[in-house]
């Protein structure tokens, strides 16, 4: 891919997710349609129903403006669960699912969470691939709400992440300074899900800008080019569109203007000199 996959936050219901939802169960009905009507005993058995108030988090992989993948979180009585890790058809084998698991499993560590479990088919051998690839164990059984019907699995991933800052141990177990420093990487974990969060909704503000900007070209191009002719012979119009009245593009234009003078004082403060740089180019 030419231009780079974002991965952001949107709710249960954002169009984009229920699309991707439509087609994973378009592909799979038929396979489990064939298996269950050759194992009629086991139809329904295993609870596929979404509570929304149990989903937790939604991550939306997004190439350009089209929507290529999906995950969930959501919370049972005991364990957090990964839900509904989906990428499409045309988009796979290019390191999204990895990805999508990545950051779900991130916000999970964020939680607190020292496990990550998951439900699947054994009809779905590409998924199962992956998750063992990526350090997902079969469990020896199912948890709920899921029943044995003849092909789930549920798999465990422990992670390192919470283990290794666990500040909850008992003190004998931490130096002082082992603990100090768990502490810090803990405000830092913290941090981070914020500035991740943060990231994401400026890269959706940066996609705004632009299409502010492409918007503002042709009109600022009838500005300078034929408005005030326009304006002059529609004077004596009782009613005018907007843009003829107290010159309203020049206004958006000054609104452009300040806005970018503002983006680069950010930026300025963001890449700042190394110090003793100057000394060294001299």
């Amino acid at each position: 891919m030419s231009e780079q996959v974002r991965i952001i936050r949107v709710s249960h219901n954002d169009p984009r997710v229920t699309a991707l939802h439509a087609e994973k169960d378009a592909e799979l009905e038929p396979r489990y349609r064939a298996y269950y009507a050759a194992h009629p005993e086991y139809q329904g058995r295993s609870d596929e129903t979404l509570d929304p108030e149990t989903i937790l988090t939604v991550l939306l992989a997004v190439h350009g403006n089209t929507a290529v993948g999906t995950v969930m979180l959501r919370a049972l009585t005991d364990r957090l669960e990964v839900k509904r890790l989906i990428v499409g058809k045309k988009y796979r084998g290019r390191g999204i699912a990895t990805a999508l698991m990545q950051h779900i499993e991130r916000d999970a560590a964020a939680r607190g969470a020292t496990e990550l479990y998951l439900h699947t088919g054994s009809l779905q051998q590409d998924a199962i691939a992956l998750y063992e690839k990526t350090g997902w164990h079969r469990l020896p059984h199912l948890f709920a709400p899921y029943k044995d019907d003849g092909v789930s699995q549920c798999y465990v991933k422990h992670s390192c992440h919470t283990k290794a800052m666990n500040i909850n141990a008992a003190p004998e177990e931490h130096t002082p300074e082992q603990k100090a420093a768990l502490e810090r990487l803990s405000v830092a974990q913290e941090n981070l899900v914020k500035s991740r969060e943060a990231y994401e909704k400026a890269v959706e503000g940066l996609e705004a800008i632009k299409a502010y900007n492409e918007a503002m070209k042709p009109l600022m191009a009838y500005y300078d080019n034929g408005w005030l002719a326009d304006v002059t012979t529609t004077e004596s119009i009782y009613e005018r569109p907007e843009a003829a009245g107290e010159d309203e593009i020049w206004d958006m234009h000054g609104g452009q203007y300040e806005l970018m003078r503002e983006l680069l004082a950010l930026s300025s403060g963001f890449f700042t000199r190394v110090p003793g740089e100057e000394e060294q180019e001299g």
